[in-house]
Order: C-alpha cells, then structure tokens, then sequence
C-alpha cells in the first residue's frame, strides 16, 4: 500500500472515473491509502480517487535501526 496525503478538497467517486458517482469527499491535507492504481484513479477502500490530487508520502526508515540484534 502507499500512503499519499490529498493537496486539494477531493471527491471519492464509486469508479476510477470523473464520471463516476460522488461516494464522499476528503478535506485537504487528509492522509489516504491506496490499494490499486488504475489509470492515474488510486482506490482508497470507500472508492477512488484521482491522483492529480495526491502527494506521495515517502517514508524512510532510520539509518541506525538495528534488525534482530541479539546480545549474547
């Protein structure tokens, strides 16, 4: 899943389409994820969204983390 943050007040529509009915609507700055991508329209689970609006959000693991560090 990406997670991407919504730039503009966006409506969730019931397919990947402008024509597609308004199911709901996101408020700017809302944080969204996307299961699938069709054709620049992201589903977020309620319905879809158009990409146009969205900023990925990029998250970067810290360089010190230490994975399964055992002290013997």
């Amino acid at each position: 899943m990406n997670k991407f943050k919504v730039i503009s007040e966006l409506n969730i529509r019931s397919t990947p389409s402008i024509n597609g009915i308004i199911v709901g609507l996101l408020k700017r700055n809302a944080i969204v994820e996307s299961t699938n991508n069709i054709g620049g329209w992201h589903n977020i689970g309620k319905g879809w969204v158009s990409g146009k609006f969205l900023e990925a959000i990029i998250e970067v693991e810290p360089k010190n983390r230490i994975i399964n560090c055992h002290h013997w």
